[in-house]
């Protein structure tokens, strides 16, 4: 209770400031439009990790959108990744929660555009937290 106490503390702290937290490793995709910004914050909650992600520059159009994560970087092979969604093309944002900690995560977000194409983003990388309880 008191890491997630510390993690919200640290979020509400960072958007006081007015800054959001938007590692250094995340840019812009090239692609049509399924991220042009991802942003995450980190938090803990009964040992496991969670990662709040905000995204911008999808297709309003778009039919649907997942956000999928995997613990392998292999091009998304089917099988070896868990998706959440679909989501509308108005959705920007997502919880995961029951993450292992310390642990690196690659996620993306998937549209599917109006033609019935797919539409992904780039591969960005998160390494949770160590959510590990401490008496």
């Amino acid at each position: 209770m008191v890491q997630w106490r510390f993690a919200v503390l640290a979020v509400v702290s960072l958007l006081a400031l007015g800054a959001g937290l938007v590692a250094p490793h995340l840019h812009a995709a090239t692609s049509e439009a399924a991220v042009s910004r991802l942003q995450y914050f980190l938090g803990c909650k009964d040992g496991r990790a969670s990662v709040s992600l905000m995204w911008s520059g999808g297709s309003p159009n778009a039919r649907q959108q997942w956000v999928d994560l995997s613990t392998q970087l292999n091009y998304w092979v089917p099988g070896t990744f868990s998706g959440s969604g679909p989501f509308a093309a108005d959705v920007a944002s997502y919880d995961w929660t029951g993450l292992a900690s310390k642990s690196r995560y690659y996620v993306r977000v998937n549209q599917l555009l109006q033609n019935n194409s797919w539409d992904p983003s780039e591969t960005y990388y998160i390494d949770t937290i160590d959510c590990t309880p401490r008496n």
